[in-house]
């Protein structure tokens, strides 16, 4: 043991170089302190805010006819494309907790936003107040959408690339 000290105090020259060690062990702490961790961590962001404008394909969609959502903080945007129509293209939006005549819905809020899942309550014109889950899967590259209402079956949507279908 003694030997191991004997060594490092003539390689470390401790008594003639304390002041540099000193420093170059402040600096090396304040570099690591001081570091930022700037990875892609979504963890204390909602579901607003990572999928914000992301568009979502139903899967369930025919071969005549394209449908998709966006989710934003603002609200919901829905394009529903079909040739079957003389005006092939319809879209939609939806503002959040604002009362109107937003298709067979009069108004739409959100009740809870996490990072993998969206809780929104709507109030439908004939079924009164629904409450929508929309659940994350597949890392990001699709959605579960279901609801409290009996008929309701769960739908899945799916990431896509594509702008509006409309334009």
């Amino acid at each position: 043991m003694l030997s191991i000290y004997n060594f490092l105090k003539v390689k470390l020259c401790y008594r003639t170089y304390w002041k540099q060690w000193l420093a170059f062990l402040a600096i090396c702490f304040l570099i690591f302190a001081c570091s930022d961790d700037s990875g892609d961590d979504s963890s204390n962001q909602t579901f607003l805010e990572i999928y914000d404008g992301v568009k979502w394909n139903w899967e369930g969609a025919t071969n005549n006819e394209l449908i998709m959502k966006s989710f934003s903080t603002s609200g919901i945007y829905e394009y529903y494309y079909t040739s079957l129509l003389s005006d092939p293209c319809i879209e939609t939006f939806i503002p959040w907790g604002i009362v109107g005549d937003w298709d067979d819905f009069s108004k739409v809020e959100i009740v809870e936003s996490t990072t993998d899942e969206l809780v929104l309550e709507a109030t439908h014109n004939s079924l009164g107040t629904v409450i929508q889950t929309i659940r994350v899967y597949d890392n990001g590259n699709s959605i579960q959408i279901d609801c409290n209402v009996e008929f309701c079956s769960p739908e899945n949507w799916y990431r896509v690339t594509e702008s509006n279908v409309c334009d």
